[in-house]
């Protein structure tokens, strides 16, 4: 009896043992902070900036259909470049509206690689829907880009598809509609929020439907796209449960305007200013970093302070990046040796979020990961 009691009190002392250091610092940490600095001074604003912005494709664009020049062209290709980098802060939302079946943003404005036969086939018909599923790669940016670069990145020749060429006046109105088409999507999801704000910064907790679960899925979500679809997947090193995938340079990003390593960059810079809390005006505000500061949060996975670590992370893979002359899609083509560094560097930080994190946070994560990560 004695060494049952003596055993009991054992256990009960190693629970307390094990229940103190994470949890008492992080037994007071609060997200509504966090909620109010995310909605109202980052995903709010990013949204209503980025929809301005393609309200000025629109505008552009239809310039450039009532007047097929190449100065037109030119400044299409230039603004278009300008909002695919600025998707890139905005795709990191990916719930509350952005989830929406009559918005589903991240599908509608960024499925690639684009499906240029589907493309042509809806030109060519003048018979299409472009929120049927069928059309998921022949809609967004992707589609858009294929349209005003073509295969061949020939101005010459985009502009004979859209004046000589026998479906120039069916060009003209698709490319009108793809413009029509994510502004659409932007302005729902950025007049959504409105409402949905109030929700988003009550709903505490750690559930599967609780706004610090939501919020840390669709930063983990958006990061695994980042290092997997945007570079892992056609550089080669992307897996299907454990099965090696074949590297295909025809499915990067940015694929006919060559700024694959732009749009990535500017992903990871995404990423570390929503990490750090930065507003849309620069101002540091409340992020995930001051949160594990808060818990004062270790990481298991590159050894120091947690916050510290994982912006070194992204400043390393920034860096690397940086390092880079030529496309994402020539670099394959010339199996190029840094890019295994490149896919290390990015791999990285994916346990760094996906284990210290979701650790110290307490969510479960929602979404199926395949690739072997």
């Amino acid at each position: 009896m004695k060494t049952q009691k003596i055993i009991i009190l054992s256990l009960v002392a190693l629970s307390i043992i094990f229940s103190c250091g994470k949890d008492d610092a992080g037994d007071n940490v609060d997200f509504s902070d966090l909620f109010v600095n995310t909605s109202e001074n980052i995903i709010q604003p990013q949204y209503l900036s980025y929809k301005t912005n393609c309200q000025d494709l629109k505008n552009v664009t239809e310039t450039f259909v009532n007047d097929v020049t190449l100065a037109n062209l030119e400044n299409l290709q230039t603004l278009f470049v300008e909002n695919y980098k600025l998707w890139q802060h905005t795709s990191l939302y990916q719930f509350g509206p952005a989830a929406d079946a009559d918005i589903l943003l991240s599908t509608s404005i960024n499925s690639y690689p684009t499906n240029p036969a589907l493309i042509d086939g809806n030109i060519t018909s003048g018979n299409y829907n472009l929120d049927a599923a069928n059309n998921i790669y022949a809609i967004g940016l992707p589609a858009f880009e294929y349209l005003i670069y073509g295969i061949n990145k020939n101005n010459n020749t985009v502009l004979g598809a859209f004046s000589t060429d026998a479906n120039a006046e069916n060009r003209k109105t698709y490319l009108t509609k793809l413009a029509d088409h994510i502004l659409s999507k932007i302005t729902l999801a950025s007049s959504r929020w409105t409402t949905y704000h109030s929700q988003y910064i009550s709903n505490k907790g750690t559930g599967n439907g609780s706004s610090l679960t939501l919020l840390f899925n669709a930063y983990l979500d958006d990061y695994e796209e980042t290092k997997r679809n945007k570079f892992a997947l056609p550089a080669g090193y992307a897996t299907s449960f454990s099965i090696p995938i074949a590297k295909d340079p025809n499915k990067v990003e940015g694929r006919y305007s060559d700024v694959s390593f732009d749009l990535i960059q500017e992903s990871i810079k995404a990423h570390k200013a929503f990490f750090q809390g930065i507003t849309l005006d620069g101002t540091n505000g409340i992020g995930f970093f001051d949160k594990l500061k808060e818990y004062k949060a270790t990481s298991t996975i590159l050894e120091g302070d947690l916050a510290d670590v994982a912006l070194q992370q992204m400043d390393i893979i920034s860096s690397d990046l940086s390092n880079y002359s030529n496309s994402l899609y020539t670099e394959i083509q010339n199996t190029n040796p840094d890019l295994t560094t490149t896919n290390t560097a990015l791999q990285k930080l994916i346990p760094v979020i996906k284990i210290d994190m979701k650790s110290y946070f307490g969510v479960p994560i929602t979404s199926q990961d395949t690739d072997g990560d």
